[in-house]
């Protein structure tokens, strides 16, 4: 688009080359890449949006062929505004406002216009303008011209409609391995996981591995002491707030809504959230941005917290968040595998005292 919009500046002799790509999430056709602009005009060409349903835009894509708009005091009249001299009277704007404000406003005081609309397979693509602005008039254009611009439209379609296939079809391909990978490595981890025996074992191999599945700086798992009415740090790395085997308070700590609830926490940037608590404050202090924690669930009992953090600002996505809670899940399972064992152990142990007092 920036190689086209600059050989139409040339190629039709304008004062500005300008061009939009259709967005389809907001309906409007965002600015994509400019030619001949001044300095004070780049920032109003960048936040500009063009309505699909006003004036010449409109015009453009009903007739699906390259149009010329002239603006002046007919144009004004037509549209119901006062015309005037200078940009905000001549040109009236270039169509109905978008926001309480006129689009190409800011381009000065505009004569004419020429709107390349670009047509793909699945509808419009985005829109091409030479504008003339100024005393200067603009060349006079015939029937052959006419017919090359519905040439250079067509080729700059088909070619933005390749380069957006080929995108998709980059983009499908990037997801698609990093699904692959993500389903290898989370049947490491669960290898992993299961083949631990002990809880200590477990836990420390399951905060090892949490890396490996999502991109992060720290990951932690502090396991649910009621009687103490506080977290243990059980297992983990990248943090220095609390030391492993250590102790919070559940009065010290967001994480509590973990337990009280049984819903995965989510904080995108720690510094807007207010007042911090004690934990949360030590964490943003060695420049933690955002994390997810997820609850530990065996039986209907949160018995412990997973959590990771980054020191990036919003760093997850909801793929992690889904990613994590399936570890967490795994990490249960063994967590109570690990637990029924060491109860059998005790019991053997016991049952060889009883036999051996007996004895």
């Amino acid at each position: 688009m920036e190689q086209v919009t600059g050989c139409l500046h040339k190629i039709m002799r304008s004062e500005m080359g300008l061009s939009y790509i259709w967005d389809a999430e907001r309906g409007c056709f965002s600015s994509c890449r400019a030619s001949g602009l001044d300095q004070g005009q780049v920032p109003f060409f960048t936040v500009e949006r063009l309505d699909p349903e006003g004036g010449f835009v409109a015009r453009a894509l009903k007739e699906r062929r390259t149009i010329i708009e002239n603006f002046g005091p007919a144009y004004a009249m037509a549209h119901g505004q006062k015309a005037a001299s200078g940009a905000a009277g001549a040109h009236g704007g270039g169509g109905s406002p978008i926001n309480g404000v006129s689009p190409l406003r800011w381009a000065g005081d505009i004569s004419t216009a020429v709107v390349f609309p670009l047509i793909g397979r699945s509808g419009c693509l985005g829109l091409l303008i030479a504008v003339y602005a100024g005393a200067k008039a603009p060349p006079e254009f015939g029937k052959r011209d006419r017919e090359v611009w519905d040439g250079i439209s067509y080729q700059v379609s088909t070619a933005l409609d390749e380069a957006r296939l080929y995108k998709d079809s980059i983009d499908r391909t990037m997801e698609l391995s990093r699904k692959v990978e993500t389903i290898r490595t989370m049947h490491d981890i669960d290898t992993a996981i299961l083949s631990a025996v002990h809880i200590d074992s477990i836990l420390d191999t399951a905060a090892r591995m949490v890396g490996k599945a999502v991109q992060c700086d720290r990951a932690t798992i502090a396991l649910v002491d009621r009687e103490r009415e506080s977290f243990k740090y059980a297992a983990g790395y990248g943090t220095n707030s609390v030391e492993k085997g250590g102790f919070i308070d559940f009065k010290d700590t967001s994480a509590t809504e973990v337990v009280k609830t049984g819903i995965p926490q989510y904080v995108a940037d720690l510094k807007g959230q207010g007042r911090l608590l004690p934990l949360e404050k030590k964490l943003s202090g060695e420049g933690f941005a955002s994390h997810i924690r997820v609850p530990l669930i065996v039986k209907g009992e949160v018995v412990g917290v997973l959590s990771i953090g980054s020191k990036r600002v919003a760093a997850f996505s909801a793929e992690d968040l889904s990613i994590l809670e399936k570890l967490a899940s795994q990490i249960c399972i063994a967590f109570e595998n690990g637990r029924l064992l060491s109860d059998i152990e005790e019991l053997f142990i016991g049952i060889v005292k009883t036999l051996s007092a007996a004895i």
